[in-house]
């Protein structure tokens, strides 16, 4: 936010807040030190209490529920340029966004950009909201989804993990407004669609799915490190089980080179991690011994700083062996989409 634009926002607040008047000075404080407990303080603070920045998109947070403050304050052409600079990794997130629209509709001139812009965001989250039931079922054989398993709760996760922006990602899913609308059986349709055999590519996109989302939170991680990206998309480590990915690829040397420079931070990733990193570089027909002799320090670090847990490498095998069964099962339930269309095809 702008410094003119804080001034603005906070100038009906010059009791509790001081507020710089010189752009050099970019520090708010408080004229009172309780002011912070009060906020802290469900009971007295109550709409406006918080415990944590971090998890202010949290259901139950006071700006989880963001959206409904702002239409029920009076429609005012003052608000739209904070309206505007909202940032979408965070909008999806919000409750009722279709409170907004009718909201700005009655500003006088009408900002038709930025309604325009809200009707794109409904309709995105129209499109990932339908196609949730799909990516949970088992016949919904998206083969990135079910690669991932029925984990990637935000938009936001899905654009990291592609690495695109907004506006990109923007224009792809709306692009379907023309197509199917708001029709869920058209949807529905479409998604189930994707299995076709006609449809260009690997049937069965293995392992090079695997080492493409390995490689893509390899390079998260490394943008948190820079400070290029925020530390909460780590959650894609977990979420994506990243070190699985890796000992799922084939050998590749875009994935070795992404390896060889990275550095994971002990608190990113435990002991079963740095383990089935091992055991993909100990797959090479020519191990890269140098690279090996990194991780396993990585492993001795990590065992250093947690003397108390005992590495288990029969427990992170029973892990990779439920994987290996549980990727077969998704490759049958694919291969089972494909076939009835193959057989009406056949019949022709």
């Amino acid at each position: 936010m702008e410094s003119v634009d804080a001034q603005l926002v906070l100038r009906g607040l010059s009791s509790v807040f001081e507020v710089p008047l010189d752009d050099d000075d970019d520090e708010i404080s408080t004229h009172h030190a309780s002011f912070y407990d009060f906020l802290r303080d469900s009971r007295r603070s109550q709409i406006f209490y918080y415990e944590c920045i971090e998890e202010y998109t949290r259901e139950g947070s006071p700006l989880y529920r963001l959206i409904p403050f702002i239409t029920s304050l009076p429609p005012s052409a003052e608000l739209l340029p904070l309206i505007q600079a909202m940032n979408p990794d965070y909008i999806f997130r919000l409750q009722e966004l279709e409170m907004m629209i009718p909201w700005m509709k009655n500003i006088h001139p009408a900002p038709k950009d930025l309604i325009g812009l809200w009707e794109d965001y409904l309709y995105m989250d129209f499109i990932w909201l339908t196609t949730e039931w799909m990516r949970t079922d088992p016949m919904g054989c998206i083969v990135m989804f079910q690669m991932l398993e029925p984990h990637i709760d935000y938009l936001n996760d899905l654009r990291w993990l592609l690495d695109i922006s907004w506006i990109d990602l923007k224009t792809a899913i709306c692009g379907l407004r023309s197509i199917i609308g708001r029709d869920d059986t058209k949807l529905s349709e479409l998604y189930y669609s994707l299995p076709h055999p006609s449809l260009p590519g690997e049937p069965f996109p293995w392992p090079s799915v695997s080492r493409d989302i390995a490689c893509r939170c390899i390079h998260i991680a490394k943008d948190v490190h820079a400070g290029e990206l925020p530390k909460e998309t780590l959650r894609c480590f977990s979420i994506y089980k990243w070190s699985l990915q890796v000992r799922l690829s084939p050998p590749s040397p875009e994935l070795l080179r992404d390896l060889r420079s990275f550095q994971p931070l002990v608190h990113e990733c435990g002991a079963d991690d740095i383990y089935h990193v091992l055991k993909w570089l100990e797959s090479f027909p020519d191990p890269p011994l140098e690279v090996i002799v990194d991780w396993t320090q990585y492993l001795s670090d990590i065992q250093v700083m947690h003397p108390y847990y005992k590495f288990d490498p029969s427990t992170a095998e029973d892990k990779w062996t439920r994987r290996q069964k549980w990727i077969n099962d998704i490759k049958l339930s694919f291969q089972h989409c494909r076939s009835p269309v193959q057989k009406t095809l056949t019949n022709v």
